[in-house]
């Protein structure tokens, strides 16, 4: 699943546009609706992975369960 889009300028900066009023750990769990259960991979430019992990470890994600790739240019 990706997330596709320009970034949100407010809120949730790693969302799309359109999306960025929604809390990121809620986000999570609407786009993955199966976090308790399953590994998450993230990956992407350093800034995107960052908040993206930091809101999935808000959202209860195990650091054994969260794996993440940085794209640096």
């Amino acid at each position: 699943m990706g997330v596709v889009g320009p970034r949100s300028a407010t809120g949730t900066p790693w969302l799309p546009v359109d999306a960025g009023h929604v809390p990121g750990p809620e986000a999570l769990r609407t786009l993955v609706p199966e976090l308790d259960t399953c590994d998450l991979y993230v990956c992407g430019p350093s800034p995107w992975v960052q908040a993206v992990a930091q809101d999935a470890r808000t959202a209860g994600v195990p650091a054994t369960a969260l794996h993440v790739e940085h794209f640096s240019w």
